[in-house]
């Protein structure tokens, strides 16, 4: 199986399960701070990813950052920027969007203490355009 089939039906879950309110609130564990985020895409190209990922914990498991990612593969490199949004979806799980242009990076990750590490995927009407992985660890660099 691969990645993108194993992520993409958790992702369009997640997606429906957060959009409508269940009258209770999931404050989970706090998310605030900067984190270091190192990953790769694996697909359309090889990619290296490295930056920084800034969190802030709203009401209710809500989150609300930045993203700043310097990328770079064979033809070069290119630094990309965007905004963040997500929520907790239980004491482990973290969904997180990346807004990056006209694209938005779904990521979808597990917690463990002050680290992040999950998968990422960009999806649109045309099916999944990139995937990758990551890994995040709260702290500078």
């Amino acid at each position: 199986m691969t990645f993108p089939r194993v992520l993409a039906p958790i992702s369009l879950a997640l997606a429906g399960a957060c959009a409508t309110p269940t009258g209770s609130c999931v404050s989970g564990p706090k998310l605030d701070g900067s984190w270091h985020y190192v990953g790769r895409q694996d697909t359309p190209e090889r990619r290296a990813l490295d930056g920084t990922l800034v969190l802030r914990q709203q009401a209710c498991g809500e989150i609300a950052g930045e993203i700043d990612i310097a990328e770079t593969g064979d033809a070069g490199g290119t630094r990309i920027h965007g905004t963040v949004t997500g929520r907790i979806v239980d004491a482990r799980t973290v969904r997180l969007d990346a807004a990056i242009g006209a694209a938005t990076r779904q990521h979808l990750a597990t917690l463990a203490g002050d680290s992040l590490a999950g998968g990422w995927l960009v999806a649109g009407p045309a099916g999944i355009s990139a995937t990758g992985s990551f890994h995040a660890r709260r702290g500078a660099p």
